[in-house]
């Protein structure tokens, strides 16, 4: 069954994610854990289920609760495909220890930490994220506002068919199609 395969690859990276600091916050556990299923088991895409709200309701933010860290996956994978790779993950996890977040939540530290040594500000990433989540676009121009699977989210509320023809001093400039 191959949402029993999403699923294990799901709860094995919990193992994992454990072995290095397991207080980290649920909306980090459960979307580096989505975004693992993705990785393995890519055609799949079990993991769409979760991505309704993160575009319904993108002022609730991508760190809100554990619910909402499901549909965050969206985040990491959309790094992965135009930034760092698949080993980012394991950097952000690696880090935590040095964070342990037993007392305190300190779980967006490592994050930070990871695209700060990559010359990456989180807050630029996350502009950029939400660029991609409006064009949805598989073959957006530049290539930093893309999704690999960009046509499959189609249908989640917040697609346009629109692309850009201009930036200039962060202002974004889109044809109307």
């Amino acid at each position: 069954n191959e949402i029993l395969q999403a699923t294990i690859s799901h709860e094995f990276f919990h193992a994992i994610q454990y072995g290095y600091d397991g207080w980290e916050a649920g909306w980090l556990l459960e979307s580096t854990a989505v975004w693992m299923e993705e990785l393995h088991y890519d055609h799949i895409n079990d993991c769409y289920q979760f991505l309704e709200d993160n575009f319904d309701y993108p002022e609730d933010g991508l760190f809100k609760d554990t619910q909402r860290g499901y549909g965050s996956y969206i985040f990491f994978s959309y790094i992965e495909e135009n930034y760092l790779g698949s080993r980012y993950i394991k950097n952000i996890f690696e880090k935590s220890i040095e964070y342990y977040s037993y007392d305190f939540d300190n779980s967006l530290n490592p994050v930070i930490d990871i695209l700060t040594s990559n010359s990456l500000e989180i807050t630029n990433v996350i502009k950029d994220l939400a660029i991609s989540n409006v064009l949805l676009d598989g073959n957006a121009q530049p290539e930093i506002y893309q999704f690999e699977e960009a046509n499959e989210y189609d249908g989640f509320g917040m697609y346009i068919s629109n692309s850009i023809t201009t930036i200039e001093d962060s202002v974004l400039t889109f044809d109307n199609e």
